[in-house]
């Protein structure tokens, strides 16, 4: 069952200037800043009340992020769902004609505590890309 939203994502041209803005003007720590290489893609991640803000900066002309950025511009490029059963929800958007677009394959949980979730593209939810989160600790 989805329980809340987990993040936002938002794509950005630099990390570091963002980063800044969010710190300075608008009071939010920084939880930690990593490289995803397989997703071509630096992140940082900010709490904001109950649920966090995950800022994307691409590391490649040809990232996802990067695509994003050139076709809309900086702004929200996902919504990610916390849930307390993350296979019963996958199975559930199966049902519904989703497909998890990173494909089959373990996962490492990533520096700030989350799973590398599942990205489930919908046409029905109007072409928002849905990762499903759960943080390692519900596992």
């Amino acid at each position: 069952m989805i329980n809340k939203i987990d993040h936002l994502g938002i794509a950005v041209k630099s990390i570091d200037e963002t980063a800044k803005y969010y710190e300075t003007t608008l009071g939010l720590k920084c939880l930690g800043r990593e490289e995803v290489p397989s997703q071509k893609v630096k992140t940082a991640f900010f709490q904001a009340g109950e649920t966090c803000i995950e800022l994307l900066e691409p590391t490649s002309p040809d990232s996802p992020v990067a695509k994003f950025l050139e076709a809309k511009g900086e702004g929200i490029h996902h919504v990610a769902f916390g849930t307390t059963d993350i296979l019963g929800q996958l199975a559930q958007a199966k049902d519904a004609g989703a497909r998890d677009q990173r494909g089959p394959g373990p996962r490492r949980p990533r520096q700030t505590g989350r799973l590398p979730a599942p990205e489930v593209h919908l046409r029905r939810a109007h072409r928002i890309l849905l990762p499903r989160a759960r943080r390692e600790a519900l596992s």
